[in-house]
């Protein structure tokens, strides 16, 4: 199966059609706007935990991977599902 059939059937599983896509990038300003907080929330309790704050040994690796992690929800919140969106899946 190739990678776009892959990506669609995932896309159509969770009934990702174009009316969706709308409704999400009408959302888009908030997730924008909510994502950096949410992250660094996330990345707090990353660190509190021995188990967690492992695969994080220093600040850099947080912040490059918080910052993969903005670009990836700015694809989604632009709900433009293509090779790039596939990519950063495979990616986190």
């Amino acid at each position: 199966m190739s990678q776009d059939n892959a990506l669609r059937e995932r896309l159509d599983f969770m009934k990702m059609d174009q009316p969706a896509r709308e409704s999400i990038r009408k959302l888009r300003p908030m997730i924008e706007r909510e994502i950096g907080p949410a992250l660094e929330a996330f990345y707090r309790q990353v660190r509190a935990f021995p188990q967690t704050s492992a695969f994080f040994p220093d600040d850099r690796l947080i912040d490059s991977a918080s910052s993969r992690q903005q670009r990836h929800w700015g694809i989604i919140a632009a709900a433009e599902y293509g090779d790039s969106y596939a990519e950063g899946v495979r990616r986190i």
